[in-house]
């Protein structure tokens, strides 16, 4: 499991088994709560967030809002939301653990808009 900030996603090396494990990216944002089983990353800021999706190697993530700085969580929703539109991310699975109601929702809606991009061609 790793936590990141800046100077980790910037300076650090991985090993071939990192590299293998970064290959499935599965991020918890949250600048307070502990991360739970079953994620690999630990994001405390959205701009960290923001870095690890345009890698494109981010597979689910789970939203909070409130993180503490200028940027949040929707923030990186949106940042989602255009890159699919822009066909320019694979689908990421998503979840949403704030306990910010309006947060909660501004977030659904631009992941709910980023799945409708994904889905676009596809046969129903």
């Amino acid at each position: 499991n790793f936590i990141c900030n800046l100077d980790t996603i910037r300076l650090f090396q991985l090993t071939e088994s990192e590299q293998e494990t970064i290959m499935k990216i599965r991020v918890w944002l949250d600048d307070m709560r502990p991360m739970p089983e079953g994620f690999n990353i630990w994001c405390k800021s959205a701009y960290t967030c923001a870095d690890l999706v345009r890698q494109g190697n981010v597979t689910f993530i789970d939203f909070d809002h409130d993180l503490g700085e200028t940027l949040d969580g929707y923030w990186v929703a949106l940042l989602i939301e255009y890159l699919a539109s822009q066909h320019h991310l694979m689908p990421i699975g998503w979840n949403i653990h704030s306990a910010n109601p309006v947060g909660r929702k501004r977030i659904e809606q631009a992941m709910k808009s980023a799945e409708r991009f994904w889905n676009e061609g596809k046969e129903d």
